[in-house]
């Protein structure tokens, strides 16, 4: 690299850093996740730097490459959360039996006896859990084939 071209990076980086490190900070809450794209994205102007001159909207590109580091990073370490509804707030009895016929493996009759509640009651609860398991699990799957 030739003592120009780092002149113009040293430029670029000045003007830049702090509107940059800004914009990503507020799209990545933790400093160090920014601080990290934003030394990512400088070292990508600085490998690519003979192509990217010709650019003629660097700051554009610098733009450009950080957004694409940003969706890396949320592709690569966003959860998938499954919650069990919705909102958030399960239908608890429909997840009780649901776990206590799966997991605990407890016949209906036993859980019947255990709480006073009807068996239809609780077959009733139990399909309406597989069923919303089922759509947040077809959610899941989707996501996953897309990816």
């Amino acid at each position: 690299m030739s003592p120009q071209e780092s002149e113009k990076i040293e430029a670029v980086y000045k003007g830049e850093r702090k509107r940059l490190l800004s914009y990503i900070r507020t799209r990545i809450p933790v400093r160090i996740g920014a601080e990290d794209i934003l030394h990512d994205v400088f070292y990508q102007l600085t490998v690519g730097f003979r192509d990217i001159i010709k650019i003629e909207a660097v700051t554009a590109w610098l733009y450009r490459v950080a957004d694409n580091r940003i969706t890396d990073l949320y592709r690569k370490k966003m959860p998938v959360s499954i919650s069990y509804s919705e909102n958030g707030n399960d239908n608890e009895e429909q997840r009780s039996v649901f776990v206590t016929t799966e997991f605990e493996e407890m016949s209906f009759k036993e859980i019947s006896e255990r709480t006073g509640i009807g068996v239809n009651t609780l077959l009733s609860r139990k399909r309406y859990a597989v069923l919303a398991l089922r759509e947040r699990l077809n959610e899941l799957y989707k996501l996953l084939k897309s990816n």
